[in-house]
């Protein structure tokens, strides 16, 4: 006989924010699209009515019950601009960049990387905002590029046969609308460069 075991159970909540006022407006339990859809419909039609703009962690639950509840049931939701938010942008933007230099890193030496390899010595500056790195920060990196990425795939943002280079420029692209206090207040969406 084997002893009885406890299982844990991993609980979800979702947590519904203001983007204007970043005040919390209500927390249930769930993760799904159904577990949404049920909480919109518990909120006042007039309530429903004022939302323009959802932005949400890019867990597709959230997506297919806002889209679900524009196209199946009007009184739900109505027509709304969905965009993904700054934190999840700079999360997925931060791991491209890190799966890129990897690669790199693989092709040009053979190894994953070890202390006092070029691009390994920088990975965390390369995950840093422009603004906070300082004249020493920037030598590093670009003495980092320049011996541990020899065919400039890491360091070239807008070079078309860079997949990195995408990422890489997505920080300086979306930049601007991370800091618009009205993310929809007349700055020209910006476009990205061309691809392959």
């Amino acid at each position: 006989m084997s002893p009885a075991r406890h299982l844990r159970r991993r609980r979800f909540i979702t947590a519904t924010v203001d983007v204007q006022s970043g005040q919390i407006i209500d927390v249930f339990n769930g993760r799904d699209a159904s577990d949404l859809r049920k909480w919109l419909g518990e909120q006042p039609v007039w309530w429903r009515d004022g939302i323009e703009v959802v932005s949400m962690d890019p867990h597709e639950g959230y997506r297919s019950a806002i889209k679900a509840s524009a196209k199946a049931s009007a009184e739900l939701i109505g027509d709304v601009m969905i965009v993904v938010d700054p934190f999840h942008i700079v999360r997925l933007a931060n791991a491209a960049v890190t799966k890129c230099r990897q690669r790199v890193q693989q092709a040009t030496l053979h190894h994953r990387g070890w202390t006092n390899d070029p691009l390994y010595d920088i990975r965390k500056l390369l995950l840093m905002g422009a603004e906070r790195l300082d004249d020493k920060a920037w030598a590093r990196i670009h003495e980092g590029l320049r011996y541990g990425d020899p065919h400039d795939v890491v360091q070239a943002p807008g070079a078309p046969e860079s997949s990195c280079a995408m990422c890489t420029s997505s920080r300086t692209l979306m930049k601007p609308l991370w800091h618009s206090t009205k993310p929809l207040d007349g700055a020209p969406i910006p476009k990205p460069p061309p691809s392959s």
